[in-house]
């Protein structure tokens, strides 16, 4: 027998193979069909228990998720494939929206869970320090400004090389006027505030054994605000204020607390002090005063 060349038959095999294509082509959409659970959003809910009323758990029940992605709106965030379960401390009173961001093969879903917590906790309202330099929990605005004393001795410099020899202390109204209108805030919350119409006490002091310091005052905007904290270091209490100053425009890691309560708050910083006389600088120290605004 030999071999068939004719055009029907030819007609056949094509529309053969073209049927088998569009049989093919059928079945691979309707996996495709099959499969679109694969593809939708991630479907769910959040849901909060509190603890206690300063610590809460924020829960995610969600289908079709492979990557949680949490803002706690305390500071915290976190991150994790299968992390649906997160504890939260909010120390402070106040209402705080909680971001969770779901991911999946079909995109992102995003919700927000509002937390209220009803009260500041105890333990910080029972910290003396924080009390005295905040105004408390009891204080209605929740902070308390602090302004330059007008008492003797509210600057008072020394050269600790020297035999914590003093240099200069300052007379009862003595700094410049500039000085007395600035206002520095502690808020319980722990945010911290300068105003001083951006004029404030400034420069390095030119001093010499008995002499008035030439203090200067500059023209310098007020800083953003800022952030304060307290820690303790070998039973010594010290003062932080992230990018900003207390009092002198000299921005430092930190002020040693030397008294604080209700009415008085004394600090002292580390600084460079000029002596003109002897044309030349010295580590000293600054003692600054401040009392409540009325």
């Amino acid at each position: 027998m030999g071999i068939t060349n004719n055009k029907s038959d030819m007609m056949k095999i094509y529309k053969l193979i073209v049927l088998s294509l569009f049989v093919m082509l059928l079945f691979t959409n309707c996996d495709k069909t099959e499969s679109i659970d694969d593809i939708t959003l991630p479907k769910g809910e959040v849901a909060v228990v509190y603890d206690n009323p300063n610590n809460v758990v924020v829960t995610a029940d969600y289908a079709n998720a492979f990557l949680y992605s949490w803002d706690m709106d305390n500071g915290d965030q976190h991150y994790a494939y299968e992390l649906t379960e997160v504890e939260a401390y909010y120390p402070f009173k106040g209402s705080y929206d909680v971001t969770l961001v779901v991911s999946g093969k079909g995109g992102e879903t995003k919700v927000n869970q509002q937390v209220v917590i009803e009260s500041t906790d105890p333990v910080i309202c029972e910290n003396e320090t924080i009390q005295f330099l905040t105004g408390g929990c009891d204080d209605e605005d929740g902070m308390k400004t602090w302004v330059w004393s007008t008492e003797a001795r509210a600057i008072v410099l020394y050269v600790p090389a020297w035999g914590n020899m003093e240099l200069y202390a300052s007379g009862a109204n003595e700094l410049d006027p500039e000085a007395y209108d600035d206002d520095f805030t502690f808020a319980l919350q722990g945010s911290y505030n300068v105003i001083s119409d951006d004029r404030t006490l400034c420069n390095w002091p030119i001093l010499e054994v008995g002499h008035t310091p030439d203090e200067g005052i500059c023209d310098i905007a007020n800083p953003e605000d800022s952030s304060w904290s307290i820690y303790e270091e070998e039973g010594v209490q010290y003062l932080t204020i992230g990018q900003s100053y207390l009092g002198h425009y000299h921005f430092v890691d930190r002020y040693k607390i030397i008294e604080l309560s209700a009415d008085k708050l004394v600090v002292e910083k580390e600084e460079s002090i000029y002596l003109p006389t002897n044309n030349f600088s010295v580590n000293g120290m600054r003692i600054m005063t401040f009392v409540p605004e009325e």
